[in-house]
């Protein structure tokens, strides 16, 4: 795999962001012919540095285009948090609160409210602190 962009936090010009998309999608494309992306949550080289690289995207995209920043639930950056540490797929973490995926992106999404069952379950299986549960839902 190479990395064009490595020691790169940030870029700065339309160029680099082009450049950036075009490596990003060259290595989705080699990722996916060497099937590191079977699995949903697979973590590896690849995924990483896709997921790195993502990440100074979405930074140019915000502060270079004048792009508006997205404002994130804490209670979804706190769930967010509790898959990763526990390396939960999202299909995995809907069964945990027992509802199905599409729920639970449209959840994660703001795009629907948490209820009374799923908040206890927030609680139960990942231990959120109930405040922010209330706060947030």
């Amino acid at each position: 795999m190479e990395k064009i962009f490595c020691g790169v936090t940030r870029i700065t010009t339309d160029e680099e962001y082009d450049l950036l998309k075009s490596h990003v999608n060259d290595l989705i494309n080699e990722a996916t012919s060497n099937g590191f992306l079977a699995e949903q949550g697979a973590d590896n080289e690849h995924t990483r540095e896709i997921a790195r690289l993502g990440k100074i995207g979405a930074l140019y995209e915000t502060e270079a285009l004048n792009l508006p920043k997205r404002d994130i639930n804490p209670l979804v950056l706190e769930i967010e948090k509790v898959i990763r540490i526990r390396g939960l797929s999202h299909i995995r973490a809907a069964e945990l609160i027992g509802i199905n995926e599409p729920t639970f992106l449209k959840i994660m999404h703001g795009k629907r409210h948490i209820s009374m069952r799923m908040a206890k379950k927030l609680f139960n299986e990942f231990n959120i602190n109930p405040e922010l549960i209330i706060k947030y839902s």
